[in-house]
This record gives C-alpha cells, sequence and structure tokens, in this order.
C-alpha cells in the first residue's frame, strides 16, 4: 500500500497493526520523511475547521485555511490569496480544503488525501474487547453476527460496519457465526492471513506467541488468503470438515501432526531456507472432528491423543496458570479426555491416572515432573 495512504489511514485511527509498523520503520528512515509526515499532519487538522463536510462554504472555508496556514506553516494571506487565484474555488465542495491545501503546499498525494476525506463523512469507530487468561465473552455485532472469545483473545471491532464489507481483527481465538450478506462479505483479519466469508461457522486461532494460525470450517465456505510482499498471494479455499493450518516463519509449533512434517518427511523435505530461517507454509486437513477445536465455547476442553506439552498451554490458558514440565520424555507423553467443571488440581489428577508424574503448586505457577 502507498505509503500516503498509510498515514491518512493512520491519521483517521484506521491502520493495522502490519501498517502501522511499515509506518513507523519509513519515518526511521530519514528526517525528511519526518517532516513530510508532519505536513500531511496539519493538513488532517486543517480539516477539523468543517463542521459538518455537507454544509460548508467554499469561502468561508478558503479564509479558515488561510488563517490555519499562516499559523502552523508561516505562509502569509497574501501568499495564499495568489495561490487562490491560480485556480478558482469552483470544486466539489467536499474536496475543497484538499484542493485547496495541496496547491499551497505543493504535496503530491491527492488520492491518499481524498481517500481521507472521503473517510471524514463516515469514519469508523472502533471498539476493542480484551478477554483476560482464564476467561471467556461473547458479543453479537451490528449485523447480528455472533463471536466467542477464548482466553488471551483481543478482538478489534466497529460500531457499525460500513456500506461495502465488515471486518474485524483478530489476536487470539474465536469462534464465529457469520450472519449472511451476500452483498457484504465478512472479512477476519490475522497478524498474516486474511479470512473471507459470507455468512457460515468456523473457529480462528491466532495467538501472536505461536507459530501457527489455525483455521477451521464448520459450515459454509471460507476464502482465506496469505500476501507475501514481492510474491503472488495465496488463496485457498476451505470447506466443511476441513482445517487449514499456516506455519509461521516464527514462534513456538504445538500441533502435532504439522510438527512431524517439519522434521522434514517425504511430504515436505524442503522446511527451511539458505539461513535456517523456517519457511511458511499451508496445510490442509481434511475430514477432521471439528468438535476438538471448537468445543471451547461451550465451555468443555476436549482432547485427543494430545501431548501434554499442547495440553499444558491450553490448560494454561483455561486455569489462568503457568504450567512448567521438566523433561522431554514427559512434554510428549499423548491423552485424551475432557475437561468441564474440574479444577486445575482435579484436571491433573485425573491425569495422574494413565501417567506417573506429580506436581506442586507456587501461587499460580505449577511444575510438573515425572518420578
Amino acid at each position: 500500500m502507498d505509503i500516503n495512504v498509510i498515514i491518512t489511514r493512520f491519521l483517521s485511527g484506521e491502520t493495522n497493526r502490519q501498517e502501522t509498523q511499515v509506518l513507523q520503520e519509513w519515518l526511521s528512515q530519514s528526517l525528511s520523511n519526518r517532516k513530510y509526515f508532519k505536513e500531511i499532519d496539519r493538513v488532517y487538522h486543517a480539516t477539523e475547521i468543517i463542521g459538518n463536510p455537507d454544509n460548508i462554504n467554499p469561502e468561508e472555508v478558503w479564509e479558515a485555511i488561510k488563517n490555519k496556514l499562516s499559523e502552523k506553516t508561516g505562509i502569509s494571506k497574501e501568499q495564499a490569496l495568489r495561490v487562490k487565484s491560480i485556480r478558482k474555488i469552483q470544486i466539489y465542495r467536499k474536496l475543497v480544503v484538499a484542493a485547496t491545501f495541496l496547491l499551497i503546499i505543493g504535496l503530491s498525494f491527492t488520492g491518499a488525501y481524498l481517500y481521507f476525506l472521503n473517510k471524514t463523512k463516515t469514519l469508523t469507530a472502533y471498539n476493542e474487547i480484551r478477554v483476560p487468561t482464564g476467561s471467556k465473552s461473547s458479543i453479537t455485532l451490528s449485523d447480528g453476527s455472533k463471536l466467542w472469545l477464548n482466553s488471551l483473545t483481543n478482538l478489534k471491532y466497529p460500531e457499525k460496519f460500513g456500506p461495502t464489507l465488515r471486518e474485524v481483527y483478530l489476536e487470539g481465538e474465536a469462534y464465529f457465526e457469520i450472519a449472511k450478506d451476500k452483498d457484504k462479505p465478512f472479512y477476519v483479519r490475522t497478524s498474516d492471513l486474511d479470512i473471507k466469508v459470507l455468512g457460515t461457522t468456523f473457529n480462528v486461532k491466532s495467538y501472536a506467541d505461536e507459530g501457527t494460525i489455525e483455521t477451521t470450517l464448520e459450515s459454509g465456505s471460507l476464502y482465506i488468503s496469505k500476501k507475501a510482499e514481492g510474491k503472488k498471494t495465496n488463496q485457498v479455499i476451505l470447506k466443511p470438515n476441513q482445517r487449514l493450518t499456516f506455519i509461521k516463519s516464527e514462534g513456538r509449533i504445538l500441533v502435532d501432526d504439522i510438527k512431524d512434517k517439519l522434521k522434514g518427511t517425504k511430504e515436505n523435505k524442503k522446511t527451511t531456507d539458505k539461513t535456517g530461517q523456517r519457511l511458511e507454509k499451508l496445510y490442509l486437513s481434511k475430514n477432521i472432528d471439528t468438535k476438538l477445536y471448537t468445543s471451547w465455547k461451550d465451555n468443555r476442553l476436549v482432547f485427543v491423543d494430545e501431548s501434554f506439552e499442547s495440553l499444558a498451554v491450553k490448560m494454561e490458558r483455561w486455569y489462568n496458570v503457568k504450567i512448567i514440565i521438566k523433561g522431554d520424555k514427559l512434554k510428549q507423553f499423548r491423552f485424551t479426555g475432557t475437561f468441564e467443571n474440574e479444577t486445575i488440581e482435579q484436571a491433573l489428577k485425573a491425569l495422574q491416572i494413565t501417567t506417573r508424574f506429580e506436581f506442586t503448586f507456587d501461587q499460580n505457577i505449577i511444575t510438573i515432573q515425572y518420578y
């Protein structure tokens, strides 16, 4: 995306994490970039003089802008009048601010700024939900879509969706029940994937500290895309009872079937580049039991043939504890079961029935070791 568009999105509070990072890196590159940003920032604040873009008087706006420029840029009113004579203020009135100001300071971001002006009328207000460890939450969006949020999840969503699309930003895990609207697709934005849907039920797990993003589809269809800089977009259409796992370039891998592939099986020998960096990949699993990945929303922690290491991470979020497993051998022990109303102590004692280990508590830190 053009840096000017990113700047105007930033000033209007609409950038996502990736766009904000791009802007920060661009600002750190040079002093001229930072000065350029300040000039655009002045444009943004200059538009604050307009109370209602639908009821403005071009001449009144011009007078206000001259005063604004005189205060912030040192351009005299006489200079502004000379610029005014170059181009008449017979412009579509919603664009008058951009047109006059661009003539004065000579900026070349017309498209980006007009994008901002178009947004001033429909500026989206966003809400954010942060679910603490050991908790869950649910929400119904303005279009009737229902979302269930798992522990340690952040969700950013608009108070009201725009006229052309619906989108939310997710970090963590959520189950979605999307209201159908064929004319307004719904997007789930994660750190690496965009998920497009018209109406369906599905689960997305995208925690920042984990090396995978998992999408599990129960009904409907999903259109998932991953765009790497300088490369073609990877696109996958997900069908019911399928799960797509995206391997990120970094982060811990806990998914057992994916860990086997990363070891370099015949199916996938090349897993790293020449520098040893993990390669980003998409893995599709078919005919899965979706309840293994969605039962958490019904307050049931279901696990089938799952390693202790992977189960411990889920239990940490479930019970708001920190679990330390001593010994790699114990981490690989596998369990099958369901937790629902059990306390953390009851759950561990249930696991002890099939595996020899002992555990100790130190406030909310649990240490587990084999004996």
